[in-house]
């Protein structure tokens, strides 16, 4: 997660993508809190993502509006060998590939 990489806390990163975003948004007097008066939009995760934030990706179900929703299941992406990607004879990724401009 990038936000680890910049050494936050897990705490640091589910207040980031909660309140202080909320927040930054104009909308912290709507959400982005569990108090009373607020909306409570929220998820229900197995496990602890204070322990271990990888944990907030394997969700039990959604509160938004007052309703329980269950979340369609994640597919599995399967890891692409490297080879994989298309390669042009530059050795970059097709996609970076770009026509030369022309000047006139």
């Amino acid at each position: 997660p990038i936000y680890s990489d910049f050494g936050m806390s897990n705490a640091q990163i589910l207040q980031a993508t909660t309140v202080t975003a909320a927040e930054a948004l104009g909308i912290g007097d709507v959400t982005g809190d569990i108090r009373a008066g607020l909306e409570a939009d929220m998820i229900a995760v197995a496990g602890n993502p204070l322990a271990d934030i990888s944990d907030v990706a394997r969700l039990e179900y959604v509160v938004a509006r007052g309703r329980r929703f269950l979340p369609d299941p994640i597919p599995e992406i399967p890891d692409l060998p490297v080879d994989f990607i298309p390669m042009t004879e530059n050795h970059k990724p097709a996609a970076f590939e770009r026509e030369e401009a022309t000047h006139v």
